[in-house]
């Protein structure tokens, strides 16, 4: 694997992870999404119905890191105004503003055309290499009674290379957090052991699909393995469907996929975040 460094970002250096549910969540199309991904899209699509009920119509989201905004549409239906900001445009040329998030200087339309009352940003952390200087312009970004939600993987393999750079604990994001100014109002581990598990088991059915060789036994090999882990994985994804493992590993809550934090900016007078109890079911 190539661990060099490249600082500035083009549309054809990276191929960017979709967050967008995929047809059949039991399909092992996208065997590394299949356990988390239903999760994630429910946290996220639950935020927003939130959001619906606490801003009023007018309020102004900013999809940071928005990729093909799979959420346009939904927040579009709040009647909200959507801003898309990303580091590069996207297949429709719907992408608002362009730049880094943690640059020194963002675009002044950007600034200008703030502050926004919700700020979204799925899955776009672990790409964000200075997390200080992010959330100083987040700061400066976000209305006063305004709220970020932030999801970032805690387990999910290297993607997006070079520009994969974090894998947060709660605890990183609520330290950072109340560092800059901002605190927790809520915070959720989603995933479990078994998912990570699952994780894994989709992780190894990907590798095995572009083994190459010309040896015929070889890809014999190679086809009766991928079609054990596929059982497998089916198998783990039907007993946690039906709640079982679920039930009986309940308390190994130590391992999970994916963090979903929603920020505020710090109130006069609020506790101390790492004081709080701050890992959710």
């Amino acid at each position: 694997m190539d661990i060099s460094y490249v600082s500035e970002i083009s549309d054809t250096s990276i191929k960017r992870r979709s967050i967008i549910r995929p047809k059949s969540q039991d399909s092992l199309q996208h065997p590394r999404e299949m356990f988390i991904l239903p999760k994630l899209q429910s946290a996220i699509s639950y935020q927003i119905e939130l959001w619906g009920s606490q801003f009023p119509p007018g309020s102004k989201v900013l999809d940071m890191g928005c990729g093909q905004q799979p959420y346009r549409e939904l927040l579009i239906q709040k009647r909200f105004s959507y801003v898309g900001f990303d580091v590069i445009q996207n297949d429709e040329n719907k992408v608002d503003f362009l730049g880094k998030i943690d640059d020194l200087q963002l675009p002044d339309m950007l600034i200008k055309n703030g502050p926004y009352d919700m700020i979204l940003a799925t899955e776009v952390f672990e790409h964000v290499l200075d997390w200080g200087q992010a959330f100083r312009n987040l700061s400066r970004l976000l209305g006063p009674e305004g709220e970020i939600l932030i999801t970032c993987p805690f387990l999910f393999p290297i993607h997006e290379t070079p520009f994969d750079f974090w894998r947060p604990t709660p605890f990183a994001l609520a330290g950072l957090s109340d560092s800059q100014g901002f605190e927790v109002k809520s915070n959720q581990t989603l995933g479990s052991t078994t998912d990570c598990l699952g994780l894994i088991l989709g992780h190894l059915i990907v590798g095995m699909k572009y083994q190459t060789t010309t040896s015929f036994w070889r890809r014999i090999n190679v086809s009766i393995q991928q079609r054990v882990l596929k059982t497998l994985l089916k198998g783990l994804h039907s007993l946690v469907k039906a709640g079982w493992l679920e039930a009986n590993f309940s308390s190994l809550n130590d391992m999970y996929v994916s963090n979903v934090t929603v920020l505020t900016h710090k109130k006069v007078g609020s506790p101390d975040v790492l004081n709080k109890h701050i890992f959710g079911g």
